[in-house]
């Protein structure tokens, strides 16, 4: 029995009996119907009772559908009539015994899959070029750090470029021997100039209207591209805000 209306697929909505609870007082039911919750089994013929504050299984009615009903000092179980459990419940501080639904999740393995891994890693890359690189191991080694700074505007690039430069001579404390770069005017500007050859830097230059120098540099930043839309999507992230 219920109070809880909404509950009820269908409902027949029928005045008529009472009930009487473990304290003498009664109750009077409105219907009956059947209840059909994810985790439980169909519940067949459960009272209505309005104001019902709680949701109580008669173990008679139970038995009546040829199931078994066992009981311990910890919990209970309901096995059908094959000897299949269908339905588990856990002792309360009362001392009643409350059931669970249980849900039909599939939990994945915590382990880390390694090819999932890596095609997270490569930018969601196709997952059969991810699998075939690895087993021809066509892939000796990776390069072992990349560093990518955001900018508003052009003109923070060479106060990016320098703090960059600063930073990695100070981590790996090698000294950066040459930098290069296309002819934008964020790089070729006397400011740059003057940092480079303050610290002792050679800066190197694209030839003008040849990409295929700066190749590797535009593969990289499609990657880059391509990852921070992936990503939220992956992780079901709102496109808006």
């Amino acid at each position: 029995m219920t109070g809880d209306k909404s509950l009820f697929k269908p409902l027949k909505e029928k005045v008529g009996d009472y009930v009487t609870f473990g304290d003498g007082s009664h109750a009077q039911v409105l219907g009956k119907g059947i209840i059909e919750i994810s985790g439980l089994p169909l519940l067949k013929d459960v009272l209505y009772i309005k104001g019902l504050k709680v949701n109580l299984l008669s173990i008679t009615q139970i038995f009546d559908e040829d199931f078994l009903v066992q009981f311990s000092k910890k919990g209970c179980t309901i096995i059908n009539v094959v000897g299949i459990q269908v339905l588990e419940g856990y002792r309360t501080t009362d001392n009643c015994y409350g059931v669970v639904p249980t849900p039909n999740i599939s939990c994945r393995s915590a382990r880390v899959d390694v090819l999932e891994l890596w095609h997270q890693r490569l930018g969601h890359a196709n997952f059969k070029q991810v699998a075939k690189v690895s087993k021809l191991e066509a892939v000796v080694g990776l390069p072992k750090f990349r560093k990518v700074e955001f900018l508003r505007e052009k003109s923070e690039a060479c106060e990016k470029m320098e703090t960059l430069c600063k930073k990695f001579q100070s981590e790996k404390s090698v000294p950066i021997v040459k930098i290069r770069s296309d002819h934008g005017k964020e790089f070729e500007n006397a400011k740059f100039e003057s940092f480079c050859e303050k610290n002792e830097i050679k800066k190197e230059f694209s030839s003008p209207k040849t990409p295929q120098p700066n190749e590797v540099v535009e593969r990289k930043n499609r990657v880059i591209q391509e990852m921070a839309r992936v990503m939220p999507l992956n992780k079901q992230i709102p496109q808006k805000f």
